[in-house]
């Protein structure tokens, strides 16, 4: 086993406005073991880059999230 950090998974709570939940899981299934490998795939504009945005400022990155939809839907990050 390799050593490093793994993650569970991102969770974003939405703002007291939007109250949607946002979130990415990096396992097979809930409680289920670690993929070798995640790829975050989708359509244009549905949050993919926002995804490792946050995950880098959550681990200690110096700059947040700058995406315009971000302070009016996002109230708490947590991985």
């Amino acid at each position: 086993m390799s050593g490093g950090i793994r993650i569970n998974e991102l969770r974003l709570a939405g703002s007291a406005t939007s109250q949607r939940s946002y979130g990415a899981s990096f396992r097979s299934q809930p409680g289920g073991s670690f993929l070798p490998l995640s790829v975050i795939a989708g359509p244009t504009q549905t949050g993919k880059s926002s995804i490792g945005a946050f995950l880098t400022y959550v681990l200690g990155g110096d700059e947040h999230q700058q995406h315009p939809a971000v302070p009016a839907e996002v109230r708490a990050s947590r991985v």
